[in-house]
């Protein structure tokens, strides 16, 4: 009795966080949110994503809501600032299973919407 009811429990928490697809658009056709460097690096560290856009902030903001929010209750952006953000990315997004491109989205709209970013009147 007691192992169907761990692999019950084992599938409920597998399938709670899967990868959802989400798709994302970019208004600014053809725009480039992270160099192929950064790219490289992407899995290991914390970018600094080139937002052109607030298109790409807004696509940033869905990507967080329906990703992040998938497993855990989502933070304010505003409660920590961009070098916790930065943190909190290198350790997340590979457990939420984003692409770089995605990943990228998520750390504009964090680090814009942060305690000391563009948002709060910070650059």
């Amino acid at each position: 009795m007691k192992q169907p009811i761990a692999i019950l429990i084992l599938l409920l928490f597998f399938t709670a966080c899967h990868k959802r697809v989400i798709p994302v658009t970019s208004a600014s056709s053809g725009s480039t949110i992270i160099s192929s460097r950064e790219t490289a690096q992407a899995s290991e560290t914390a970018v600094t994503p080139t937002v052109t856009n607030s298109s790409e902030i807004l696509a940033g903001n869905k990507l967080y809501r329906a990703n992040c929010g998938k497993c855990h209750e989502l933070k304010d952006p505003g409660s920590y600032k961009k070098d916790r953000w930065n943190s909190i990315m290198i350790t997340m997004a590979p457990k939420a299973k984003l692409d770089d491109k995605q990943k990228s989205l998520v750390l504009a709209y964090v680090l814009y919407s942060a305690k000391d970013g563009l948002k709060n009147g910070s650059n």
